[in-house]
């Protein structure tokens, strides 16, 4: 660069000065960053006390499982306890699924005004497994609580 070598010719000591004060700054910003970084999972677990729940989950039900809810992350669900979700925000690519995904988003977006009856007999064409909220529901279906959260097996209901 034209104006580094201005510098350099103009004043070697600054020069140099600069180029460690720059050097410095970027190993520390480096240093901070490797530091204060947290595993994504593991900041999010812990932030929703999620450590019984993922435990429950992982032990309690299988890969084909499909779970209804809208008070977790649906990425990080699946990503990280590697279930089914039935319905969330996430668009599909295709034509031919918008529409189902229209049903879906519908029922994503109105969860929480429906009972576990309506979701286990008005909507038993999604095949849902198991609703996890953190609502509590006087219900037989309950398989899981914790502080936090609740699941349910929604094929315990009786349509």
């Amino acid at each position: 660069d034209d104006s580094l070598e201005r510098l350099y010719e103009r004043n070697p000591i600054s020069f140099l000065f600069n180029l460690k004060y720059g050097f410095s700054l970027i190993l520390l910003a480096g240093l901070f960053v490797i530091f204060s970084y947290e595993e994504p999972y593991t900041k999010y677990k812990n932030k929703h006390n999620l450590n019984e729940l993922s435990y429950w989950i992982k032990n309690n039900t299988s890969y084909d499982d499909q779970f209804i809810t809208k008070d977790i992350d649906t990425v990080f669900f699946r990503a990280y306890l590697k279930r089914s979700i039935v319905a969330d925000g996430m668009m599909p690519f295709t034509n031919k699924s918008i529409q189902d995904f229209s049903k879906r988003f519908d029922l994503y977006n109105n969860i929480h005004s429906l009972n576990l009856v309506q979701l286990a007999c008005d909507f038993d064409d999604y095949k849902m497994d198991y609703f996890l909220t953190k609502d509590y529901f006087n219900d037989a279906s309950l398989m899981f609580s914790s502080d936090n959260w609740f699941i349910y097996d929604l094929r315990l209901i009786n349509c």
